[in-house]
């Protein structure tokens, strides 16, 4: 109980099968996780096997396209807003959360058309992940932490 995880970046250029942020087998109470950046193929960016006041809010979640899972997202907590997820081009959109897909560029919400290179894969840095201009991803997300580390 009573856990914060703040700021932190995983952006592994070797592999694409690590899981992001996990929380399972118990049962959490009174956790914050905000302003992370997880780049990976695995659909658990962050994700809490159970618990209460389990909040999770303004992280950036990049999928690897092509990699094992066609998603990274949020998954098990009690209150989930103001962060950028990957997952299919049918559960794309917005909501408390901003849903991008990497797997039709003609589609909406279309990840290419929010960040400058997040087609990079495996050799992504945070710079591929700023922001384009007078998109959502400007004021979602863990941008701060992307700035931060960069500058």
């Amino acid at each position: 109980s009573d856990i914060v995880i703040r700021g932190n970046v995983s952006m592994p250029s070797n592999i694409a099968n690590m899981q992001g942020i996990y929380l399972g087998a118990v049962y959490y109470t009174n956790v914050l996780i905000e302003d992370n950046v997880i780049s990976t193929g695995m659909i658990r960016g962050i994700s809490i096997h159970s618990g209460s006041n389990v909040v999770v809010r303004n992280n950036t979640l990049i999928d690897y396209a092509g990699e094992v899972h066609s998603g990274t997202k949020v998954m098990g907590a009690t209150e989930s807003y103001g962060n950028i997820q990957m997952s299919y081009a049918g559960e794309a959109g917005l909501g408390a959360d901003l849903i991008l897909q990497n797997t039709d560029p003609n589609k909406p919400f279309y990840y290419g058309d929010y960040f400058a290179n997040p087609e990079a894969g495996r050799g992504m840095t945070l710079k591929d992940l700023l922001p384009k201009s007078g998109t959502l991803a400007e004021s979602m997300g863990a941008i701060d932490t992307i700035k931060a580390f960069i500058e």
